[in-house]
């Protein structure tokens, strides 16, 4: 019965394997899991740069929830309509994104969001379709695709602020120059995937400017001495850590895992020191 019922209605997928299908999966144990296709382990720690904008503007505990919320259901549609072109998946898979598209919109209307929490909304919205989008495909286009990362993930702390202040400016731009470096490495660890889809800023670059990418972390070394004695710290660490690592013999994958945890560090580090400037 089980057999029958499997081949009848739960045919194996001709349209190539979804993101974690293995071989003789059907379609319905592939939507089963099919959370994986939003990606939520690669980037749910960005969730902290809204509660970083919250906590930095003495934002509301109300407006944080709904921040919160919006910028999950932005986070899985973004990585998921990626996911979609970049594995080049069938028309099926596009129910993905329209299912954390659906709660997105229905969440802008009912939350009371200020005027620039909407606009930055639509803005984050607007940019991570046409980052993915084959017709426009910002992703594609060097330096477009750089930059719209770069600036993109830390309008989430401004978002979680309710108003901008000194401080919210301060993390804005430490946190573009930061993204903007992980944003080269991810791009160095993938050149060979990436040439497929069209160049890349870091196929432009060449790999003979690897070794002054340190450089990027200066304006973020600078703008850290104005918010605490600590992150200058922390940022200069990993100012030579990144110039040790590059030294040695640029190994990117490794220098990405080991840039992310570091910077998981300095947000860990700010959500405290903002957290304790509050109390």
């Amino acid at each position: 019965m089980r057999s029958f019922l499997t081949k009848t209605f739960f045919k194996k997928d001709k349209s190539g394997p979804a993101p974690g299908q293995k071989p003789g999966e059907t379609s319905f144990e592939v939507r089963v899991k099919g959370i994986g296709i939003y990606r939520i382990r690669e980037w749910w720690y960005f969730l902290g740069l809204p509660l970083l904008g919250s906590l930095a503007g003495k934002g509301e505990t109300k407006n944080l929830i709904a921040v919160l919320t919006l910028s999950f259901f932005l986070g899985c549609y973004s990585f998921s309509l990626n996911e979609i072109f970049d594995k080049n998946l069938s028309r099926k898979f596009f129910a993905y994104p329209l299912l954390s598209l659906f709660p997105l919109i229905v969440s802008f209307f009912i939350f009371p969001l200020t005027s620039s929490q909407k606009i930055i909304i639509m803005a984050l919205s607007i940019f991570a379709s046409i980052y993915s989008l084959p017709f426009l495909r910002l992703k594609s286009i060097p330096f477009m695709g750089t930059l719209t990362n770069s600036s993109g993930f830390p309008l989430l702390i401004v978002l979680g602020a309710q108003q901008i202040n000194r401080e919210i400016l301060l993390l804005y731009f430490l946190y573009f120059f930061l993204m903007l470096l992980a944003q080269l490495i991810h791009e160095f660890a993938h050149l060979k995937e990436d040439k497929r889809q069209g160049i890349t800023t870091a196929m432009l670059m060449g790999k003979k400017s690897t070794r002054f990418l340190w450089l990027f972390l200066l304006p973020a070394l600078l703008l850290s001495y104005f918010i605490s004695m600590v992150l200058f710290l922390l940022i200069l660490l990993l100012c030579v850590q990144v110039m040790y690592l590059i030294s040695k013999g640029p190994n990117f994958l490794r220098l990405r895992k080991v840039y992310r945890w570091e910077n998981l560090g300095i947000g860990i580090y700010l959500l405290l020191h903002y957290s304790l400037s509050i109390c």
